[in-house]
């Protein structure tokens, strides 16, 4: 299963810091760096009558680019540009897109380009050929360079795409880890961690109240809630993450537990995980957890679309002692939500206590949703209904 990753170039402070190069052909006040420091209120600024220069990073190694994003504005915004890589031996620049009639960036300022790219390059290079009308400048105000995520998982299917099954001897629960917060200190429960105290605090995202209410953090750079759970002696089998907004939702964060609050071992990640939408609630497995913690810490490096981290609701989901068979259909959030690891081994001679259906199909009613599940009641008797 694949996927895009974050953005593969660092936040840069000059142009060769903290890793790799940046430069221009030309550049007037600003220099090439600018573009590469994930802010959008600073830019590359080209050479005086420069309409028609290049910008490019040099990566420490190769990588295969397969989407880039542009942020700019107005009419010094690149309107024909060709998106190139440098060939190994250092002499000619490939091709790999070429954009043309690219107008209304103050409209629409961030830009995301998929290219058909199967080489490994260390060098990549924005080759602007004109701008949006500007006589003197070209300006950029945010370069970004994504590659592919193989994730090493899988489902297994019959063939029908509406078919497919995920087995787990390692079964949720379905129950929280942690109760519902009405302060930072509760209920054996200890948060801490970066937040905006006053409006946003850290235990609004385990209030149990998504529409409402928020953590929101005060640190542009990563920010964590840290969880300490007295007397903790359950499993870890997931983390359920929910934003209310999509440009502040967690797109590259790290999941970490420990026994002391000093020492931490990474439990789960995540890296490139776009596409949110605004109230969307997505779970996170975790297979290869196999001990309880004291303390657990979820540190988002890179939110959509905005320099801050918030949630309106997290969680995590402890397992059970039972196996479980999960039914769905095959489709890519599926396989990344829900398939099965590499290294997983299925035991056929074991008893599955649990069968569940996962289902993506709903209905908008108001700010929130009802699911429906069609069951054939000659073949599966219903004795108990029940809502959360």
């Amino acid at each position: 299963m694949a996927y895009y990753s974050g953005n593969l170039i660092p936040k840069m402070t000059s142009n060769t810091t903290p890793s790799g190069v940046a430069s221009a052909t030309t550049y007037e006040a600003n220099p090439a760096w600018k573009a590469f420091d994930q802010d959008d209120s600073t830019y590359w600024q080209s050479g005086y009558y420069g309409q028609a220069s290049a910008i490019r990073y040099n990566f420490i190694s190769p990588q295969k680019i397969r989407k880039y994003t542009m942020t700019c504005y107005g009419n010094k915004a690149p309107k024909s540009w060709k998106f190139e890589g440098l060939s190994a031996d250092g002499v000619a620049w490939i091709m790999l897109d070429s954009q043309t009639g690219q107008i209304g960036w103050n409209a629409v300022p961030f830009r995301e380009f998929f290219i058909n790219n199967d080489n490994y390059y260390t060098a990549y290079r924005i080759n602007v050929i004109e701008n949006n009308g500007d006589t003197y400048y070209t300006y950029i105000y945010g370069i970004e360079m994504m590659g592919i995520v193989y994730d090493q998982k899988f489902l297994i299917s019959s063939g029908d795409e509406n078919d497919a099954i995920s087995v787990l001897n390692k079964a949720s629960s379905g129950e929280t880890l942690i109760p519902k917060m009405s302060a930072n200190i509760g209920n054996g429960i200890t948060l801490s961690g970066d937040s905006d105290n006053l409006t946003y605090p850290l235990w609004q995202a385990f209030d149990r109240n998504p529409t409402n209410t928020s953590w929101l953090s005060n640190n542009k750079e990563s920010a964590a809630i840290i969880m300490r759970i007295d007397g903790n002696d359950k499993i870890p089998y997931s983390i359920t993450v929910q934003c209310g907004s999509s440009n502040l939702a967690p797109v590259t964060w790290n999941f970490y537990g420990s026994n002391d609050g000093a020492t931490w071992s990474l439990l789960g990640s995540k890296s490139g995980d776009t596409g949110w939408t605004n109230f969307e609630v997505r779970e996170f497995l975790l297979p290869s957890v196999d001990e309880a913690n004291s303390y657990y810490k979820f540190e988002i490096i890179k939110s959509q679309n905005d320099d801050r981290k918030a949630c309106q609701e997290f969680n995590i989901i402890y397992a059970s002692d039972s196996s479980k068979v999960k039914y769905m259909k095959e489709t890519e959030r599926n396989f990344i939500s829900h398939g099965m690891e590499k290294s997983n081994t299925i035991d056929l001679s074991k008893m599955f206590k649990k069968k569940v259906y996962i289902e993506q199909n709903s209905k908008s009613i108001g700010s929130g949703k009802v699911y429906k599940k069609l069951i054939d009641t000659s073949k599966i008797s219903i004795k108990k209904v029940s809502i959360t």
